[in-house]
């Protein structure tokens, strides 16, 4: 009896993240809007990182669908390899969003604005609640790739 190397456990993992790339966008549209509704920077550095959840997402998506295409002769390991490239855009991503979120809270110290506590409260729990149903949704899938797993990161960080 040989062993099975295939990864069936992964068979629904674009389903799982199309779900997560949908529910990330809508938490990035409320906190948005929450953060123009309060004047929180929080929301707004929330909304952004729910951006770069969202963007590690849809290229997680994209590659996990790109990965199943057969290989090819030119393409002897196929296009596994595209996990790694979306790793290296996602990691990025959340460098540049840091550095301009920083430049916004400099501007913010000079002239802070008021910020409504009570709407900011109430997008912020949605938030935490929201990224725990994606966080759960991803992981319950069995096995996690390493394409899977960047989106946890970008979501628990």
């Amino acid at each position: 009896m040989g062993h099975d190397h295939s990864h069936h456990e992964h068979g629904n993992e674009p389903g799982r993240l199309g779900i997560a790339l949908g529910l990330s966008l809508a938490l990035l549209g409320i906190e948005l809007f929450g953060a123009h509704l309060s004047g929180s920077l929080s929301l707004l550095a929330d909304a952004a990182h729910m951006a770069t959840d969202a963007v590690a997402a849809g290229l997680a998506l994209f590659t996990a669908k790109l990965a199943q295409r057969p290989r090819t002769a030119k393409r002897t390991f196929g296009y596994g390899r595209s996990t790694v490239i979306a790793a290296l855009v996602n990691a990025s991503t959340l460098i540049a969003i840091a550095l301009s979120l920083s430049v916004e809270a400099l501007h913010r110290f000079a002239a802070p604005p008021p910020v409504q506590p009570t709407p900011m409260l109430i997008v912020a729990s949605l938030a935490v609640v929201g990224n725990g149903g994606i966080l759960w949704l991803l992981m319950r899938g069995g096995g996690v790739s390493l394409n899977v797993r960047a989106v946890l990161m970008h979501l628990a960080t």
